[in-house]
């Protein structure tokens, strides 16, 4: 076949050495389109893996493994690549990478050792890019595929053509188009803005013509004003004659009627005098009965000093009489007082019941002494054990926080060696967590926390969760899932599977209680692991967690014969048709 049917760059020879399940293999594709048929495990993807590897790709872009190493076949200690690419008008060209498990890795170019800087943009310059998936597309990036936006799909089509200046075009007509956009929107803005000013110019004016209306208005009304001022004072004026000539009539009737009001001024001014002497006799009669009062308590309080003296001396013998009394009593108690301290002098140490009766004493005194002690002791026993509580309480929530720093140390560690993208991605989380809305979680298999350390129910969780999804970030906020696409897949080239699961997003096909007694099974998948509440959602709506059955070891066979009656009722079982028994065996309802 001739070498000009085949364009620059196409691949027109392989050659594989201990790669993979290969021992050694030799391939000459088409011009065209090339398909490689095989049964699963025959080494279909093998061939991928070698030409993405040979044209400069890295391991965890492929999905396969995270290393080179793991693509040498077993019991080898070394592999190589080698592709031979079209070249019209020159000589091929033949690219070959050499693996070894000692880690150091040679590539060569037309038989030259080269760098690995050198040799990939060697590789480049004849438009082979092995990191553009609308040119090369492994299936364990299908899904980084499907959330390329029309814009990224147009560029690395664009790329993939191999006009260089194809890509500046596009982004300068976008630049012109994003410009032009401004302009007819900056257009639109001074036009609505040209139209508000004509729309208060007509506003402006009629409130002028307005203006100047009220103005007469005003001037009217004040007129009108000074006209009814006037008015007013000419109604006063006439009521004011009216009133003076009605006065004056007044006063003509009160001098004719004076005639006959003068004697009766006299007969009240007489009245007047005799009410006056009436008052005078009166005061009169008051002072004489006040002066025969004076004299009748004056003769009283004459005679009433000698009856209060026979009755005080009456009194005072009567006292004197008491007071002998109470000194003879007095007198009696002092000799019983002698004669008691008398007594004591004489009293002999042989009184027993007295000295029993003070010695009971001071025990009762040192019962209740102790007691006492006792229960302070109590106290501060109880005291020391809240203390040891709070103290045990406070060291378990110290080694709690340090278990968890530990914990997320030793998984930081674990995605730095074995997932790198992931770990890349959690940094970058960490360096822009200021821009993020919401808490963005991942992976998914660094998110779950099993209930227990059952090895059987990890075994469920995993084979219920697809491989390709095991890796994925979960964001809460919508937002920052566009801002992850623009700024970490697409400018960061950190590419992982990402997905947005807002919260409130749930949903539930069977209630997981009542599935749960209508299987008759004592769990769900779901009740298996924790993880963060965006997480779990994820996996139920994705994978009905919460809808697959999971039975212990007594109900293995009696679980799967359950299934069976339901269906073959005619019942319908809306989960996935897998038993997820003690065994992880698959088994299709029939």
């Amino acid at each position: 076949m001739a070498m000009e049917e085949f364009p620059r760059g196409t691949i027109t020879k392989i050659e594989l050495h201990n790669f993979m399940t290969y021992d050694h293999v030799i391939s000459w594709p088409g011009p065209k389109i090339n398909f490689i048929l095989g049964r699963n495990g025959s080494g279909k993807s093998s061939v991928v893996c070698a030409i993405a590897l040979c044209c400069g790709s890295s391991p965890s872009f492929i999905g396969r493994s995270s290393t080179l190493q793991d693509f040498i076949k077993h019991g080898q200690q070394t592999a190589s690549v080698e592709l031979t690419l079209s070249n019209p008008g020159g000589a091929p060209v033949v690219i070959r990478r050499i693996l070894r498990r000692s880690k150091s890795n040679d590539c060569f170019f037309n038989g030259k050792l080269v760098k690995m800087e050198e040799y990939l943009e060697k590789i480049k310059e004849m438009n082979i890019m092995t990191d553009n998936l609308v040119q090369f597309l492994p299936q364990e990036r299908v899904i980084d595929f499907s959330l390329m936006s029309p814009v990224q799909l147009l560029e690395n089509t664009e790329k993939t053509i191999g006009e260089l200046n194809l890509t500046k075009l596009h982004r300068e007509l976008i630049e012109k188009g994003n410009q032009w956009e401004n302009a007819g929107q900056e257009i639109e803005r001074l036009r609505r803005a040209l139209g508000e000013a004509q729309d208060k110019l007509v506003q402006l004016k009629q409130d002028v013509e307005a203006l100047d209306v009220r103005e007469d208005i005003v001037i009217q009304m004040r007129l009108a004003a000074l006209r009814k001022d006037r008015l007013e004072i000419l109604k006063q004026q006439a009521d004011l004659r009216l009133a003076k000539g009605v006065l004056e009539n007044l006063l003509a009737g009160l001098e004719a009627s004076s005639a006959i009001v003068v004697p009766f001024q006299k007969q009240m001014v007489k009245g007047k005098v005799a009410s006056n002497n009436a008052t005078r006799a009166l005061l009169e009669a008051k002072r004489e009965i006040e002066a025969e009062k004076n004299r009748f308590d004056s003769a009283f309080f004459e005679s009433e000093p000698d009856n209060l003296q026979k009755e005080n001396a009456h009194d005072l013998g009567v006292l004197k009489g008491s007071k002998k009394g109470h000194e003879d009593r007095l007198t009696k108690v002092k000799n019983f007082q002698t004669a008691i301290q008398n007594l004591e002098t004489q009293r002999t140490d042989t009184d027993v019941p007295a000295l029993k009766a003070i010695v009971l004493g001071l025990q009762q005194e040192q019962i209740q002494a102790k007691k006492q002690s006792e229960a302070a002791n109590a106290r501060k026993l109880q005291t020391l054990s809240e203390r040891r509580q709070l103290d045990d309480k406070l060291q378990s929530t110290m080694m709690e926080i340090a278990r968890i720093e530990n914990s997320e140390d030793g998984l930081t560690k674990y995605l730095k060696e074995h997932d790198n993208l992931s770990y890349r991605a959690r940094e970058w989380l960490k360096q822009n967590a200021a821009k993020l809305r919401g808490t963005v979680h991942g992976p998914i298999y660094a998110e779950i926390r099993m209930k227990t350390q059952d090895k059987r129910h990890a075994d469920i969780v995993g084979i219920n969760i697809p491989p390709a999804f095991q890796t994925m970030f979960i964001c809460e906020e919508e937002a920052d899932l566009d801002l992850i696409l623009k700024e970490m897949v697409q400018q960061a080239s950190i590419r992982i599977p990402v997905r947005s699961m807002a919260r409130g997003t749930r949903q539930s096909f069977i209630d997981p209680n009542a599935f749960k007694q209508r299987m008759e099974c004592p769990a769900v998948v779901s009740d298996l692991f924790d993880a963060p509440d965006a997480v779990k959602r994820f996996l139920n709506n994705k994978f009905r967690m919460e809808n697959i059955p999971v039975y212990d070891q007594s109900m293995d066979g009696a679980g799967f014969d359950r299934l069976k009656n339901i269906v073959a009722n005619g019942g319908q079982v809306i989960v996935p048709i897998v038993f997820a028994g003690p065994t992880i065996v698959s088994r299709i309802l029939s």
